[in-house]
């Protein structure tokens, strides 16, 4: 039953990604997702997790609100473990590693969610023998819109 794959992603456009990061945020995970930046990507049930490390890209294109300045930094300001979980076209959450602690996507689960447009077969299903580093990214921030 879990390789089923929920409506919600089954659904997911482009413009929904848009919507949900606003344009700066879903343009520039567009530009990660396209460079080959998001790996070891998975999927179980609804939530689909990956890493986006940056390493050599500017980053400074994202600029946080004032109040993403103040959140903790990630252990590797280039590497970002991300989860994103689709519940409908209106409802998510999401954890990154950035510490975005904006109610719209960042760019790094906007990257995640067009790697999966992109190639939704890349994304393996649970594995209970491996311990994966994706599935839990250390965050300060889960945010869910209606």
């Amino acid at each position: 039953m879990e390789n089923v794959v929920p409506s919600a992603l089954q659904r997911l456009r482009a413009a929904d990604i848009f919507r949900m990061a606003g344009l700066a945020s879903a343009s520039l995970g567009q530009e990660y997702s396209r460079s080959g930046l998001v790996h070891s990507t998975r999927r179980q049930g609804a939530r689909i997790t990956g890493i986006v490390d940056v390493s050599g890209v500017n980053t400074h294109s994202f600029t946080p609100s004032s109040s993403d300045e103040d959140s903790v930094l990630p252990s590797s300001p280039t590497h970002f473990p991300v989860e994103v979980e689709l519940l409908s076209s209106s409802s998510w959450s999401y954890a990154c590693a950035c510490g975005s602690q904006s109610t719209t996507f960042c760019p790094h689960a906007s990257a995640l969610l067009y790697q999966w447009l992109a190639q939704p077969t890349s994304f393996l299903g649970p594995s209970s023998s491996s311990n994966n580093e994706a599935s839990a990214p250390d965050t300060q921030s889960v945010e869910s819109i209606r």
